[in-house]
């Protein structure tokens, strides 16, 4: 299996937000980095993406996201993921995404994304 650098970037934000790592967002996104489905009280850029995760983080603190299906093409990468929760008895699914990311450089400059919480 081939996997291409912008896939390898997709998974290291992924893993970050699983291991509640806001900081590692420094590194993988770009400073001009864009939300094109940023909520309207979202900050722009790394800063924005922060706050979303840590939103998400207080509303649901055991979510993580396990990854479906990813695949690219050149600078862009689609994954499909589902949202779940520990919960005494295993995992929950809580919600869904496809989220389209732009990597240039070994850094996300671009992200289009549908998450839909149940």
């Amino acid at each position: 299996m081939v996997t291409s650098e912008p896939q390898i970037i997709l998974r290291k934000i992924y893993d970050a937000f699983n291991q509640r790592n806001p900081n590692a967002l420094d590194e993988l996104l770009a400073e001009n980095f864009v939300d094109y489905t940023a909520g309207p009280e979202q900050k722009p850029g790394i800063e924005g993406m922060q706050q979303v995760w840590s939103r998400i983080w207080s509303k649901y603190p055991l979510i993580r996201i396990v990854v479906e299906d990813m695949f690219g093409e050149s600078d862009k990468v689609v994954a499909r993921v589902n949202l779940v929760s520990s919960t005494p008895g295993g995992e929950q699914a809580i919600g869904r995404a496809i989220e389209m990311f732009r990597v240039v450089d070994g850094r996300a400059v671009e992200l289009w994304n549908l998450i839909d919480f149940y």
